[in-house]
């Protein structure tokens, strides 16, 4: 046969506007070949073959290299030419993901096809180079990365972005600015709309205070188990516990007024699970009732309802019930055994260890750092090899700043995770990264993270946060574009605007800052958030202070207050005393701003923050200085 004629038939791999052909081993974008090493091509193969999953970097090695002894570099060099090849910028993470710790993966749709063979000459030149036999055909390891369950418990992230928010803000007048590079298109592939459910809560109706902890055990615990499977996107704690605030379920377990449609366009949920418990007496201990509905978030209409009753001591095998029958009755898929072993590795093994991080959880939303950290300890003594627990009072001990301690348990929640999920696993990854101030690890966890669930604007807003902390701020606002393109409703979230306000504070474009503040302003009066939008009014204030116009800068400020003061927030109240201390200061008004310092302090104090007394301290000490008290 001529070196023209056409081939029989084959399979080959479309994605995008390429094409790979494994028989002959080219690579084409519309019809034309792309110059590609040998050594990356099979590279290619080996994801596409197993493309949304996590190929490990020593089974890579092991495939391309059959036989051969090289070193990861050689894998690094051959990936980074086979990105260059797919035309991917640097951090894309279009096509080839990077997943820290583990491997790579090819994240793209992939369609395998039967088509008609091109003639060999318009084939480029390339070395040719056989498949090693295990390359590409290789089945799944069941226990692989990428393979697990995608859980739904996202405790691990929760005070993350407002710890940042809080470290930018009361340090403000002596941040590093740096330049705003030219900025470029991130450009994603709009996600496919899952469904999305958010576990509201459960009103106690047994009113004992020893049995309160009990509905933050049900909510986490059916938000988990209702996770465990890829066709519906569990609404996060951190997104159910900002819309709380403007909700109040009923004692019947229902909503409240208009308070269905504010949750709806708060977290963009569907569907929304609410219900009661009832604590009984039992002959071997305590049983708990849970009554629960399902209503949909559109008209309200309840469109699931059920009862479970189980002993105390029981309450995961009570939920893993009520959860299997939801999932019935709405029509989702049975989670695999593997999956659900995966979720219950998420809760804590004893009952006790599980109410006392209950009762942490609950210090933590309320920003009771000490008594969160007293709490937490002792859940960590009932039972000390629990992940969750671990992260938990990470966070307890980072709100108090003690770092190196906070640190210490992030390693140990890192560590004991080896059986948790995916995405739980790789979000305590990146909370050591953070914690560890390796902002360009963190930032690529993210990445991959929000690659993988596309859907959750939570990964989004954290890689656009870490990023900047990272010193990558044109990256950051390239992030924030993107997020400004997601479908609705989620891209009208007035926290994309915040944040995007807050970056450009970081690189001083103070246009954009005020652009930014101002629509989250807007969106945030809209929605009945009053905490988002005093943080709004920092940056407008922030904004307004550095081109020295010092009264409408302290008129924002007093807003901010007002709000922070109304809603009780410690964090933002704090915030906004030191930046309306600053202002005062700058208008030359030292008596009320040293007041203002002095009340931020306080509530530091109060908190336990080590991080803010040191920060009031130093805007103090300035203070004294520009008064000449040496």
């Amino acid at each position: 046969m001529s070196a023209t004629a056409v081939q029989v038939e084959k399979r080959v791999y479309r994605f995008d506007e390429l094409t790979a052909d494994p028989v002959r081993r080219v690579l084409l974008r519309d019809g034309k070949a792309v110059q590609v090493t040998p050594k990356a091509f099979t590279i290619l193969l080996v994801l596409l073959e197993r493309h949304g999953q996590v190929v490990g970097k020593d089974e890579l090695i092991r495939q391309v290299w059959a036989g051969s002894h090289v070193s990861e570099a050689n894998l690094t060099q051959n990936v980074s030419s086979l990105r260059k090849a797919l035309g991917e910028r640097a951090g894309d993470g279009r096509y080839v993901v990077t997943v820290p710790g583990q491997g790579y993966c090819f994240a793209a749709p992939v369609e395998l096809v039967e088509e008609e063979p091109f003639p060999s000459a318009a084939r480029p030149e390339v070395i040719p180079q056989p498949l090693p036999p295990s390359a590409g055909i290789e089945p799944a390891v069941a226990a692989s990365a990428a393979s697990a369950a995608i859980p739904g418990l996202r405790i691990g992230m929760g005070l993350l972005v407002l710890a940042l928010v809080l470290a930018l803000s009361w340090s403000l007048p002596w941040l590093t600015r740096d330049p705003l590079a030219p900025s470029r298109n991130l450009e994603r592939v709009a996600p496919p709309r899952r469904p999305s459910v958010a576990v509201l809560g459960f009103r106690d109706l047994s009113r004992g205070a020893d049995t309160r902890w009990i509905g933050t055990a049900l909510a986490e615990m059916l938000t988990t188990e209702l996770d465990a499977g890829d066709d519906v996107r569990m609404i996060s704690r951190k997104e159910i516990d900002r819309a709380r605030q403007f909700v109040d379920i009923e004692e019947s377990g229902g909503l409240a007024g208009d308070s269905l449609s504010r949750i709806r366009s708060i977290v963009g949920a569907d569907r929304v699970v609410v219900g009661t418990y009832l604590s009984l007496p039992g002959e071997n201990g305590r049983r708990i009732r849970v009554d629960l509905r399902v209503l949909r978030a559109s008209d309200g209409d309840v469109v699931a309802s059920l009862a479970e009753t189980g002993a105390e001591s029981e309450l995961f095998d009570l939920v893993t019930r009520a959860g299997a029958r939801l999932r019935q009755t709405l029509g989702y898929d049975a989670p695999t055994p593997e999956r659900t072993r995966s979720a219950r590795a998420l809760q804590p093994a004893d009952p006790e260890a599980l109410r006392l991080y209950s009762l942490g959880l609950d210090r933590l939303r309320s920003y009771d750092g000490p008594r969160a950290l007293d709490v937490l300890q002792q859940a960590a003594q009932a039972d000390p090899r629990s992940p969750v627990i671990r992260s938990a009072l990470s966070r307890a001990l980072e709100m108090l700043g003690q770092d190196v301690r906070a640190r210490e348990e992030a390693q140990k929640a890192v560590e004991l995770a080896s059986g948790a999920p995916r995405e739980e696993r790789l979000g305590m990854e990146a909370r050591l990264q953070a914690l560890n101030q390796q902002w360009v690890r963190a930032s690529e966890i993210y990445r991959s993270l929000w690659t993988f669930y596309p859907d959750d604007l939570e990964y989004g807003l954290q890689l656009a946060t870490a990023l900047v902390r990272a010193g990558r701020g044109s990256e950051a606002m390239e992030t924030v574009v993107a997020l400004h393109g997601l479908p609705e409703p989620v891209r009208e979230d007035p926290r994309i605007d915040l944040l995007e306000a807050e970056i450009a504070g970081r690189l001083a474009d103070r246009a954009t800052e005020m652009r930014a503040a101002t629509v989250a302003v807007a969106k945030g009066q809209r929605s009945g958030e009053h905490l988002l939008v005093a943080r709004a009014l920092l940056s407008q204030g922030n904004s307004l202070r550095a081109r020295g116009e010092i009264e409408p800068a302290i008129a924002a400020f007093r807003e901010a207050l007002r709000l922070a003061e109304a809603d009780g927030h410690p964090f933002v109240l704090g915030m906004t005393l030191a930046n309306l201390g600053a202002a005062l200061q700058a208008r030359g008004d030292l008596a009320e701003a040293e007041k203002a310092h002095r009340d931020a302090l306080a509530i530091a104090e109060r908190l336990g923050s080590s991080v803010g007394m040191a920060a009031q301290l130093q805007l103090l000490g300035r203070l004294h200085l520009q008064r000449g008290e040496l």
